[in-house]
């Protein structure tokens, strides 16, 4: 196999594991509807979706809508200059504006730098023009270079931040200790339900189980 090609096999793995997590969560949330994994659209909606790696439907209509990426390609921190942030920093804009009542959450080994300074900093103040006068400079900078970025105002650029947050930086093994953990307090047998649990996830993701666009509690448990 190719480095590009081993690449993006542990970049589904990752993902994988994402999705494993929140299979577990359907199963004890309460105020989780059902979960998706490569979505190709939400039932009953006619909007697109251009993050689709999970999507989290809750009851109250609203949802989350999910970026995994393994790691930064140099495994460094993501910074605002790489492409590839640039690009989902962007689909994720787009996803926000498609869809109200969502959010948006970036799961990735590799820290998110700036861009999770950004967000942490803006929820320190309750809307963008106490963020304009009392943020310091760095922070003023990097909502302005975010705003070029998505091509938006800064004030709709802070408004669109707010909406941002961060998964775990866990790497694939650590996922898979974390969920198992996590399964252990729901089910017993950990050891015969996750792989089970794994065929279902990765057949949903290709399509190959059935013609379902969501996964419920109920086809969880009757998995």
């Amino acid at each position: 196999m190719s480095i590009a090609g081993r690449r993006s096999s542990l970049g589904d793995e990752y993902q994988l594991r994402v999705a494993m997590h929140w299979l577990i969560r359907l199963l004890e949330d309460d105020s989780i509807e059902s979960i998706q994994v490569d979505s190709t659209g939400l039932p009953g909606e006619e909007t697109s979706v251009t993050v689709d790696d999970v999507v989290i439907l809750y009851k109250n209509g609203s949802a989350c809508f999910i970026q995994a990426k393994k790691n930064q390609t140099d495994h460094k921190a993501w910074s605002f200059s790489d492409k590839v942030l640039k690009d989902e920093l962007c689909k994720a804009r787009d996803q926000l504006e498609l869809r109200a009542n969502s959010k948006i959450k970036f799961y990735s080994r590799s820290q998110f730098g700036d861009l999770a300074s950004l967000v942490e900093i803006c929820g320190y103040f309750p809307e963008y023009p106490v963020f304009r006068r009392e943020a310091d400079k760095n922070q003023r900078e990097s909502l302005e270079t975010l705003a070029k970025i998505l091509g938006r105002t800064e004030e709709t650029t802070y408004s669109i931040v707010g909406k941002i947050s961060f998964g775990s930086p866990q790497g694939i093994e650590e996922w898979d200790r974390q969920n198992k953990l996590d399964l252990d307090r729901l089910i017993p047998k950990t050891e015969l339900v996750m792989p089970i649990l794994e065929r279902y996830l990765a057949s949903h993701e290709t399509n190959l189980r059935d013609s379902k666009y969501s996964i419920a509690r109920s086809d969880v448990l009757a998995e």
